[in-house]
C-alpha cells in the first residue's frame, strides 16, 4: 500500500510540475479521493504542496504539456 501511495504521489508531482492541468483534474485522473488527498500525498513526498511547486520559479509550467501519464 505504501509503495502504491508513493507511486501515485510521484505521478501527481510529475503532472503538477510538467503540465498546466488543474490540480483537481490531476487528482481525479490519478484516482485520489479529492484534491486535498493528492495535496497531502505530494507534500509528504516532497515537503511542499503542489501549489507551492507551481509557484516556485524553477518549476513554472509553460502552458504546454511536458508529461502525459494517460
Amino acid at each position: 500500500a505504501q509503495f502504491r501511495s508513493e507511486l501515485s504521489a510521484r505521478a501527481a508531482w510529475l503532472r503538477v510540475t510538467g503540465t498546466s492541468d488543474s490540480l483537481a483534474t490531476i487528482a481525479a485522473d490519478l484516482a485520489f479521493s479529492d484534491q486535498a488527498h493528492m495535496t497531502r500525498a505530494v507534500k509528504v513526498l516532497t515537503g511542499a504542496a503542489p501549489a507551492q511547486w507551481r509557484r516556485s520559479h524553477s518549476f513554472k509550467t509553460t502552458g504546454r504539456d511536458i508529461v502525459k501519464l494517460h
